[in-house]
Formats: structure tokens, C-alpha cells, sequence
């Protein structure tokens, strides 16, 4: 099985690798295509849970904007564990640098691959406290 979580590994950092391009593109629609595109889709932010796609990409367009307001996404420390062979969990780091101010933070995925392709069914991200370049 080491092969076949080693392939996945790699296609869940291409797939966020993606995503943080497409948000340092300004094109939250692209970046959105990670997501499970589901009412049950799950994003929760500090101590609020967004539910479904439609509310998650509400949520982030009211509070980043859209192209250059969205600011450059760097992901780090990716810590990936295949759970089954279709899901898979996520933890890592992220930073947003935008207007003058860096947003660091912590975040776990909950992926799940849906006919081949691997999309976000939870997202759960802790911003630390904010600080000014």
C-alpha cells in the first residue's frame, strides 16, 4: 500500500499547490474548485461554521475580496495522512500577506476523492493574532 500513499500524497499537495496559485492569481473561482461543490461541504473559521460551498465562497469573497485584495497564500508544514484509500486528512500552516498585514494561521483538511479527484469536505482554520509587516 506504501505506492499507493505515496501517488495520493503527491495529488493532494498538486491539488492545494493549485489552489494557493489560483489565490495568489486573485481568481477565487478557481481557488473555490477545491472544495467539494455540496451544501454539506463544512468551513469553519475561529468559532464559526460555515455550511456548503455557496456560503464557504460567501465567506471568504466578503472578507478577502477578489483579485489583488485576496493578497499571496503560502502553505507550509503539510503534514498529510491517507485515513482510507478515499480520504484523507490534512494539517499544516498557511500565511496571507495583504495590505500591509500578514495572517498566519493554522488549518486542518478533511479530503475526500470524489471519481478521481480529491476535493476539501472540511476545512477548519485557526488564525492566530494578526501583525503588520
Amino acid at each position: 500500500s506504501a505506492p499507493k500513499a505515496r501517488a495520493a500524497d503527491d495529488i493532494i499537495r498538486a491539488v492545494l499547490a493549485a489552489r494557493t496559485a489560483a489565490w495568489n492569481d486573485g481568481d477565487l473561482d478557481a481557488f473555490m474548485g477545491g472544495y467539494w461543490r455540496d451544501p454539506e461541504l463544512r468551513f469553519i473559521r475561529g468559532g464559526t461554521v460555515y455550511k456548503g460551498w455557496k456560503e464557504t465562497m460567501g465567506h471568504l469573497r466578503g472578507h478577502y475580496g477578489e483579485g489583488p485584495t485576496m493578497g499571496r497564500l503560502a502553505l507550509d508544514n503539510l503534514d498529510i495522512d491517507l485515513v482510507e484509500d478515499d480520504v484523507a486528512t490534512v494539517a499544516g500552516r498557511y500565511r496571507i500577506a495583504r495590505a500591509g498585514v500578514t495572517e498566519v494561521g493554522t488549518f486542518t483538511l478533511v479530503m475526500k476523492r470524489f471519481d478521481g479527484l480529491w476535493r476539501i469536505v472540511q476545512e477548519h482554520s485557526t488564525p492566530e493574532t494578526p501583525r503588520t509587516n
